[in-house]
Formats: structure tokens, C-alpha cells, sequence
């Protein structure tokens, strides 16, 4: 019986066998999944997260972006124009980047990350 591979040992796995495959390295593994990776969090990848996950993290994302973007123009956004437009554009961003990767990741074949490398 094989032994399992490593949280570590799967994640170049997979970077090495997408790149094979031609998959962009950012789609594979963004810079903010590899910080969190070597802090030692076993995040899965994106291409394995599940849809809701996807949605949330890169909506709020682009939210705090947006507002330290403004915030650090010397801007205060008021209660309404951030509920009116920062929120709603927010939730498109991560419709949008969660629709992208579910498809990419569909496309790809790829299993689920706990049967992940398969035979």
C-alpha cells in the first residue's frame, strides 16, 4: 500500500502536473495561497475549493481592497455608498472569480483534494 502523500508533497504535485498541462501558475497556486502555505496553513488550492468558499474569500478580498484603496486616498466612504456600491461589486467580483475557477477546475478533471493524485 502506497503511503499518502503530504499536504506539501500534493501541492507540488499538482503545480508540476498543471504546468505540464499548460495551466497558468496563478490559477494553480496565487501568491496569497503560497504565503499562506508556508505559514504552514494547509489551505487547499483554489481550483479545489468549493464554490462558496471561492465566492466569499475573493469578494471580501476585493471589498478590503477596495476600501483601504479609498481609505488611503484620504476618502471616507459613507455607510450607503459602501453598502450601494463597494458591497454589490464586491459579490460580482466573487460570483465571477468563483464561476472562472469551478469551470477551470471542472475542465480540468480534477478530483476532490482528499483524492488528490489519484492512480
Amino acid at each position: 500500500m502506497e503511503a499518502k502523500l503530504t499536504h506539501d508533497e500534493k501541492v507540488r504535485h499538482l503545480r508540476k502536473a498543471l504546468s505540464k498541462r499548460g495551466v497558468w501558475p496563478f490559477m494553480v497556486a496565487p501568491p496569497i495561497y503560497r504565503l499562506l502555505w508556508r505559514l504552514g496553513l494547509k489551505v487547499r488550492p483554489p481550483l479545489f475549493q468549493s464554490f462558496f468558499t471561492l465566492f466569499l474569500d475573493n469578494g471580501t478580498f476585493f471589498v478590503v481592497v477596495m476600501w483601504v484603496l479609498t481609505f488611503s486616498q484620504g476618502t471616507v466612504l459613507d455607510a450607503e455608498e459602501f453598502f450601494s456600491f463597494i458591497i454589490p461589486w464586491g459579490a460580482f467580483v466573487g460570483l465571477v472569480v468563483a464561476i472562472h475557477i469551478r469551470w477551470k477546475a471542472r475542465r480540468l478533471g480534477l478530483p476532490s483534494w482528499k483524492e488528490y493524485p489519484g492512480d
